[in-house]
């Protein structure tokens, strides 16, 4: 009778060989993660100093810009840790490499260098009197927003950061590159927020966009805009959201590929 070989189970999602594959990666990405980490902490420090500041409103967006790129850019320094030959050696399956790259690239480096700053930030903004009482139209914006449509739109912010990782693991070597496609876009999104709200500010009324005059006419004119553009901003986090699975599956083909 002729033996028959039993047929070997193909290889499981292992996250005990997620945690090798990112031992193997950290020597790389310590020193980096320091910097990171330093970043945060720095930027922190700021938003505490210039807290109760008149001008700490305007100031808040471009204390927490560099810790928002590095944010952003994080997968390029991620992917460059090892090369393309050595990541593909590695004894693990394309779904544990793409788990270390994500965990790293996309939860560890932000969370060091934007964790910090976006809590103190958000306790500001959400709870701070100091910004209310500078910023008069805040604790109307405030209360339009839930906390779920916060989150979702928390979500798309990883859209560059996911754009970053694909063009990393597409372009092998090369950091500026992916750095680049992250900022455009952060640029792109940026400016599609601001055409959305200015052509709803003038569809509302040229008169009432650029005639407010006092606080109540103001906070009318608020709610009236915020009551337009919140179903625009679902959509466009929605879309993020989705093109950003996107991307972290066209990086799991990506990897595929090179490990055949």
């Amino acid at each position: 009778m002729k033996h028959i070989a039993p047929a070997i189970a193909p290889d499981k999602f292992s996250w005990t060989r997620v945690v090798a594959v990112m031992k193997l990666m950290w020597p790389r990405l310590k020193n980096t993660l320091l910097v990171y980490g330093i970043v945060g902490v720095a930027a922190t420090m700021l938003i505490l100093v210039l807290k109760n500041t008149p001008f700490f409103a305007s100031l808040l967006p471009f204390i927490v810009f560099i810790p928002s790129l590095l944010f952003y850019m994080a997968p390029a320094f991620v992917v460059a840790a090892m090369t393309a030959n050595q990541f593909s050696l590695l004894p693990a399956t394309v779904g544990e490499k793409l788990a270390a790259l994500c965990i790293y690239g996309l939860v560890i480096f932000p969370l060091a260098v934007y964790l910090l700053p976006q809590i103190s930030s958000s306790w500001f903004i959400f709870h701070g009197d100091n910004l209310c009482k500078y910023n008069p139209f805040v604790p109307e914006i405030i209360n339009r927003i839930e906390s779920w449509q916060f989150m979702l739109s928390f979500g798309s912010t990883f859209l560059p950061g996911s754009v970053c990782l694909f063009s990393a693991v597409k372009h092998p070597g090369t950091k500026w590159r992916p750095a680049v496609m992250a900022i455009l876009v952060v640029f792109l999104l940026g400016l599609a927020g601001g055409i959305i709200g200015v052509v709803e500010a003038f569809r509302i009324g040229y008169n009432d966009a650029f005639g407010v005059r006092d606080v109540a006419q103001g906070e009318e004119f608020m709610t009236r805009l915020i009551n337009e553009i919140i179903p625009w901003m679902w959509a466009l986090s929605g879309g993020c959201i989705i093109l950003t699975v996107m991307f972290v599956r066209l990086t799991y083909k990506k990897l595929a590929h090179r490990q055949l």
